[in-house]
């Protein structure tokens, strides 16, 4: 019932009382009389001591449940759009970049108030409840909208810049009802003003490309400037006034959640494509097996070299910020990369199926129609070859041909051959036959892509025809082999740069280690280099090794991480071990607990004790726990 009264408060200031300077931190200094705090001028000194104070904040140890309840929201959408939209083709992945660019912005926004400044209130609550909400119309205007063909769906783009301006709004009420309870403050002036002044031009911003977007439909390409300017200056915010900076908030562990929320989406992909893999083949060979498990791996590999080779705990004010906002590539590298590993799982059973179907064509044999049909004595024959054909396609294909039978009607297409109404290998006949022929194949091939659950990307408003959508994707594989590789590559690259900014100390070892993932990183970028002279066909035939590959990169490195912090941590002297306070809320929290047994059972016999306060210190510095050998 306590938990329960308490959510229903009205929120309170989130700061404690820290004095200014040290020197004001007198621990022995006496409490003032009755009647000097009770005198017109004491209080006025009061007041203007109050206005003086440097506040610190309530911190959060961990997330709480609440805000790991907003991430559920993060992740279903994510899932719902991804499932939703194939990346095929370019205008498929510039579509998925922007959901994702909008909707991870937002939701940083949304975390850098939570961990500064939520309560367990009312007021927190009912934000929290309309955060949610905003995250659920994200995924509704993205089913009305499309940026490939944008006069059609402007009012889809008009309806996404409304709900960008109410998540702004949103949060200018809630950093404005915070400063209200934080008034007296002088320090607390500036920052939040400043902050509040963001989201109100921001929000203005998106309610110009609202009321832009129908005359200059382009106009929404402000969204992703506007979304970056503002990121930048609320982080520089805190940057230049450390009133309200991250540090000893629980933010590493709010990135750390949505790090595995992003993984635990290409594991959702990877279980939903093995589900296809074995529901369409009859028999997989042991090279799909094979496959499968390294997409596993790279999944497992990525986990590795975010979490256990980045020491989260050693940052800087600055530091910290920077690492903040290079989780967007990462998480954007991660979810390429575990997509797109899910993907070529299929691509060697693809391959081989739409291989298999297209040898058959039959102007790969002839130089034309004329002499392909001059080797036939009556239609029934040219039916007999391509209801062997299909046979042929079945001994290496799907495990139920009846499934692509309602997905292409193909067994109508050969029968219309010998209803064509002229004398046959007339100049009509072959005419129309080819025709036929055509619609065959480009069918087939087109149901083949349907079973393995890509689909082709039609722009809403458009019609197209069967030989055009099965045109539409058949580089699918090329395209998913080249964002593989770029989004694997670039992962390496952003987790040095990442850990660069993760250490304070500059030692020659984490140069080793940064010049390893660099290394790697740009090796299985290869392909992507090799595209600019090859054509999208020959590189497909590189796909289905690619998910190995880049699963041998990554070990290498992971093992390389393992081998330098081995032979660092046996250079080091032995007799000196210090560490410091982890980033991992339970090592946090034991630590806190350490400190407050330690000041309880001091306070009895020693009454001068300097005071623990909010920020996990004494004297205001971090505590470091040193063990002498």
């Amino acid at each position: 019932m306590g938990e329960i009264a308490r959510m229903w408060t009205w929120p309170t200031t989130p700061f404690d009382h820290v004095s200014a300077s040290p020197a004001n931190d007198k621990t022995h200094e006496s409490e003032p009389s009755s009647s000097e705090v009770s005198s017109p001028g004491a209080s006025a000194a009061a007041s203007q001591k109050f206005s003086e104070t440097k506040p610190a904040f309530h911190h959060k140890q961990e997330s709480s449940q609440i805000e790991l309840f907003y991430d559920l929201f993060f992740v279903a959408n994510l899932a719902t759009v991804t499932i939703n939209n194939e990346i095929v083709d370019v205008a498929t992945f510039k579509a998925i970049l922007g959901f994702f660019s909008l909707l991870w912005f937002t939701w940083l926004q949304t975390i850098l108030y939570d961990v500064r400044f939520s309560s367990d209130s009312i007021f927190h609550q009912v934000h929290k409840a309309i955060s949610c909400g905003i995250m659920l119309a994200f995924v509704s205007c993205a089913a009305i909208y499309d940026t490939s063909n944008i006069d059609l769906t402007h009012a889809g783009l008009k309806y996404m810049s409304f709900v960008l301006m109410t998540s702004r709004l949103a949060l200018f009420l809630q950093y404005g009802i915070v400063f209200g309870q934080s008034r007296g403050y002088q320090q607390t002036v500036v920052p939040f003003l400043l902050t509040m002044g963001t989201y109100l031009i921001t929000a203005a911003g998106f309610l110009g490309v609202a009321l832009g977007v129908e005359h200059y439909p382009r106009c929404y390409l402000a969204w992703y400037a506007i979304c970056a300017f503002e990121a930048v200056f609320v982080i520089a915010i805190s940057c230049r006034w450390r009133v309200v900076s991250f540090k000893r908030t629980h933010l590493v562990e709010r990135l750390g959640d949505l790090t595995l929320i992003v993984i635990g989406e290409g594991i959702l992909s990877m279980s939903r494509r093995t589900y296809i893999l074995f529901g369409a083949v009859d028999s997989p060979r042991a090279a799909t097996y094979g496959q499968i498990i390294c997409t596993v791996f790279v999944a497992y590999m990525v986990y590795l070299l975010y979490f256990t080779h980045i020491e989260h705990d050693k940052f800087g004010t600055i530091r910290q910020q920077i690492w903040t906002i290079l989780h967007y590539p990462l998480h954007l590298a991660i979810l390429l990369t575990t997509d797109g590993a899910s993907f070529l799982m299929l691509s060697r059973s693809m391959y081989r199926m739409t291989r298999t179907w297209v040898a058959r064509w039959p102007l790969y044999k002839y130089h034309n129609w004329g002499d392909f049909f001059g080797t036939f004595s009556s239609p029934q024959d040219v039916v007999y070859l391509l209801e062997a054909d299909m046979d042929v396609l079945w001994e290496v294909m799907l495990k139920d041909p009846i499934r692509l039978l309602s997905l292409y009607n193909y067994t109508r297409a050969i029968d219309s051959i010998e209803t064509i109404e002229a004398p046959f290998n007339s100049t009509k006949w072959q005419n129309q036959a080819a025709a036929t022929i055509s619609e065959l194949w480009n069918g087939v091939e087109l149901a083949i892509f349907h079973e393995y659950g890509v689909e082709p990307h039609i722009p809403i408003g458009q019609s197209w025809t069967i030989k055009e959508q099965a045109e539409s994707i058949e580089g699918v594989l090329g395209s998913v082999y080249l964002y593989f590789c770029f989004a694997a590559g670039s992962l390496l690259l952003v987790l040095a740069v990442m850990g660069f900014f993760a250490k304070r100390e500059i030692s020659r070892s984490m140069w080793l280690s940064i010049g390893i993932k660099v290394l790697m990183g740009t090796v299985v970028m290869l392909p992507v280099i090799a595209s600019w002279s090859m054509d999208i066909d020959g590189i497909a035939s590189f796909a289905p090794w690619s998910v190995a590959i880049v699963t041998l990169g990554y070990f290498a490195v992971v093992v390389s991480d393992h081998l330098i912090a081995w032979f660092e941590k046996r250079r080091r002297p032995s007799h000196v071990e210090t560490s410091h306070l982890c980033a991992s809320p339970a090592q946090m929290t034991t630590h806190t607990n350490a400190a407050f047994a330690f000041k309880n059972e001091l306070s009895s016999t020693e009454a001068t004790l300097p005071p623990l306060n909010a920020s996990l210190g004494i004297n205001n510095q971090p505590f470091h726990f040193r063990n002498e050998i």
